[in-house]
């Protein structure tokens, strides 16, 4: 979880194996700077990783005190020049302070209406903004290291998909039709646990429903040893979740954050897998964002030489050709 092996192509072919995926993939990223400047943050990484990315991914939270609720032009700006699509995963709850126990941002508080007034500001700012925007909101919402995460303070299920719903109703309301929903859900633990000592339960039951989603989408990080669960390559990270994913909604899948750690393992042989298995195995993911960021571990792709080496060459592989125009053409919208 962050806020802020080679494979056998030959075998038998399930469900989600069918063929190999007919369509080219966004590559995008969170990196650090982007709130702060973000052209330059774009150019840096788009000249380690020798591609442009097509989907920057950065982070806002509920503070009522910032200028803009949701739509800040001096971010946005300079990703549309560079031809990228904004995906702002939006953060229920406030930047400072405990970031797992704040009641007043519970999910049943906010689907009762007591952030309502925050809540259509931004959907006034995200109407008037008109271009496409992805928000994907209150994500890794099956585990219980945010406010409105499994089991925290009382939270179920039924008061996500409740918040959930009365968010994205609001937006309807104030004619935000720009606005695409990104659900995105941590994978599954499989028994494991993450830093902070929690594995991420089942996310079924807090799927809103296909009439309040746009996308599907999910995190998964290879944590090596840094958390007792071993060296886990991109299939083991993502496979199991991706099938339960595809089995829940028939919705354009991303991979909404992922990363590796240098620690337990190969890295570069970690990130050189990644166009096959999404090829064979994970057909239907649309977008990867990849976490640039120095967190609880070097996730960059700049951690090593033999790293961004790798990352350099599945950038350049043609898989990852994919534009924000046939991204946003794959939600029919």
């Amino acid at each position: 979880m962050a806020i802020f092996t080679s494979i056998a192509l030959a075998g038998p072919v399930g469900p989600s194996t069918a063929s190999a995926a007919p369509h080219p993939v966004v590559l995008g990223m969170n990196t650090a700077g982007l709130t702060e400047r973000a052209g330059a943050a774009i150019d840096r990484f788009a000249a380690e990783a020798g591609r442009v990315p097509k989907l920057v991914m950065y982070y806002r939270d509920w503070d009522p005190e910032q200028t803009n609720a949701l739509i800040t032009p001096r971010i946005l700006k300079p990703i549309l020049a560079r031809g990228a699509l904004p995906m702002v995963t939006w953060l229920p709850r406030l930047g400072s302070g405990d970031p797992i126990h704040q009641p007043e941002y519970a999910p049943a508080a906010i689907a009762a209406g007591a952030h309502d007034a925050f809540i259509r500001r931004a959907a006034r700012e995200a109407a008037a903004y008109r271009r496409p925007l992805l928000v994907r909101f209150a994500h890794e919402m099956n585990g219980a290291w945010s406010s409105w995460g499994a089991g925290v303070d009382g939270n179920t299920p039924a008061d996500y998909v409740a918040m959930w719903r009365h968010v994205v109703s609001i937006f309807r309301e104030e004619g935000a039709k720009n606005v695409r929903w990104v659900w995105s859900p941590n994978v599954y633990n499989q028994g494991g646990v993450t830093l902070s000592g929690v594995s991420a339960t089942a996310f079924g039951p807090y799927y809103p429903g296909s009439g309040w989603v746009d996308y599907v989408a999910l995190d998964g990080y290879n944590w090596g040893t840094l958390n007792g669960q071993g060296w886990r390559s991109f299939a083991e990270v993502f496979k199991n979740s991706y099938d339960a994913l595809v089995a829940l909604a028939r919705k354009p899948v991303m991979i909404g954050e992922t990363a590796s750690t240098e620690l337990g393992g190969d890295k570069a042989s970690w990130i050189d897998e990644i166009p096959a298995v999404l090829r064979f195995e994970m057909p239907r993911v649309r977008a990867l964002v990849w976490f640039d960021r120095e967190k609880e571990a070097n996730w960059t792709i700049a951690s090593s030489t033999s790293s961004l080496r790798a990352f350099r060459a599945i950038a350049r592989n043609a898989l990852f050709s994919g534009t924000a125009k046939r991204l946003l053409a794959a939600a029919g919208k």
